[in-house]
């Protein structure tokens, strides 16, 4: 399935609604992206370090998502559909395989630092690899969007 069809699926069932592309809040939500990376890599902090990474991940997911012209309802798991999305509309397992899967990895630790649990404390791998994968992501939400600005 097309990333296109998987986004008129969500329309159709309530997950997400169309929108119109502003220009100016995909350059501020990647800003913002960028923003949290150079933070994350000043932090000393690995909670810190990750969750700033995290955000600006999920700044360029709403990046991506707006430019496409569709946003999340808010509804539960809005923001794994918005990760899950955004990741096949840039096709970032088409430049490496499993990123999808470990930035979703990374979500899901989120979700369990926030939610559920703050033990074990986090790893400083774990923090830096949510910085290497906020880096992979910006490099390829910046592709597509000059891609698609060409189209």
């Amino acid at each position: 399935m097309s990333w296109q069809e998987n986004i008129d699926n969500l329309i159709r069932i309530g997950t997400f609604k169309r929108t119109d592309y502003i220009a100016d809040d995909v350059r501020q939500y990647v800003i913002y992206a960028k923003e949290y990376l150079a933070d994350a890599e000043k932090t000393e902090t690995t909670r810190s370090r990750f969750l700033l990474a995290y955000e600006g991940m999920h700044s360029l997911s709403l990046a991506v998502l707006n430019r496409v012209g569709v946003r999340s309802e808010g509804s539960d798991g809005h923001r794994q559909t918005a990760f899950q999305v955004a990741l096949m509309v840039i096709e970032v397992d088409e430049v490496r395989k499993g990123a999808s899967t470990a930035i979703m990895g990374f979500h899901r630790t989120r979700n369990t630092i926030t939610y559920q649990s703050p033990f074990p404390p986090m790893s400083e791998k774990v923090g830096t690899a949510a910085i290497e994968a906020l880096k992979f992501m910006l490099a390829a939400t910046e592709k597509f969007l000059a891609q698609y600005q060409e189209e």
